[in-house]
């Protein structure tokens, strides 16, 4: 079992994600901002990171920066988790250090397969 952090800032959308974690049997935390996120991280440091893109504050791509530059978040899985449909986000994730890109909505399948990457598993 994996210890998911979900970052989202709407309440909703992350309660969904936690119940999707928790059927596929991994324990669900959630930061309502990149803040959050962060000092969830340098605490007690989770298995892999979904993180919204869109959040008030710092966004998810400033999120991904801030995790990368600590020691608990250089390795950390990161999966981007976007409404948006820039055609060069899904690149411009990747070249920021994020492992995964998933586009909302997205089922129960999608992030079952996500969270099965073999460099999460």
């Amino acid at each position: 079992m994996a210890r998911i952090l979900i970052v989202d800032d709407n309440e909703a959308t992350a309660k969904l994600h936690s119940i999707f974690v928790e059927t596929y049997g991994h324990d669900a935390q959630v930061a309502y901002d990149g803040y959050e996120a962060i000092d969830m991280i340098a605490s007690e440091p989770p298995d892999i990171v979904l993180l919204d893109m869109m959040m008030p504050g710092i966004n998810g791509l400033e999120t991904l920066e801030l995790i990368r530059s600590m020691p608990q978040g250089r390795d950390l899985p990161v999966i981007m988790v976007t409404a948006r449909a820039d055609e060069d986000l899904e690149q411009r994730v990747a070249s920021s250090g994020g492992n995964g890109f998933l586009r909302k909505p997205f089922g129960m399948q999608a992030l079952a397969d996500a969270l099965t990457v073999p460099a999460y598993a």
